[in-house]
């Protein structure tokens, strides 16, 4: 079958252009600048491939820091040690790690640091390294994918940082 339209083509498969948008955004923004006060600086995390948990903590705890004013970073190890789905130190996928904070939640950075630096993952805690920590897990009650740059922009500029990820090849 040959099609004439690409756009004709797109429609037969059921995807559409992303609606027009009435939102009126600025020609520059930095988040950083915006809000200083929800910014979560980045975490090292030497050996430990844990990208999935930490770009998930770090965004939701600035997301939530936009909405209520108050910086609550939640702990990335807490993914990395008690999400039985994901491959600790070993990399996992950001959409299984949500399926996990819905069910499950996440601690504190506070309650659970960082620690996997040297890829040795300690056990999932039942209460805060410092005991006098309330042991209080946070969750995620939804998550959508957003597709176009206008509408990444938009949500980014409304809402605050976005959780995306891609592929890094070695050069041979």
């Amino acid at each position: 079958v040959l099609f004439r339209s690409i756009k004709k083509m797109l429609g037969l498969l059921g995807l559409r252009d992303a609606p027009k948008s009435s939102v009126t955004l600025p020609t520059e923004y930095d988040f950083r600048k915006e809000h200083p006060n929800c910014v979560v600086p980045p975490e090292n995390q030497d050996k430990c491939e844990a990208y999935y948990t930490i770009t998930t903590s770090h965004v939701l705890s600035m997301r939530q820091c936009l909405k209520t004013n108050n910086l609550i970073r939640l702990s990335s190890q807490d993914g990395i040690s008690c999400d039985t789905k994901s491959s600790q130190c070993n990399g996992s996928f950001i959409n299984r790690h949500f399926n996990y904070l819905k069910t499950y939640g996440i601690v504190t950075d506070e309650c659970f640091p960082f620690q996997s630096g040297n890829r040795q993952v300690p056990e999932c805690p039942t209460q805060c390294v410092d005991s006098s920590i309330p042991f209080k897990k946070y969750k995620v009650e939804n998550t959508s994918q957003i597709r176009g740059v206008q509408k990444i922009k938009e949500e980014i500029y409304n809402n605050g940082p976005v959780i995306t990820s891609m592929s890094v090849y070695a050069d041979l």
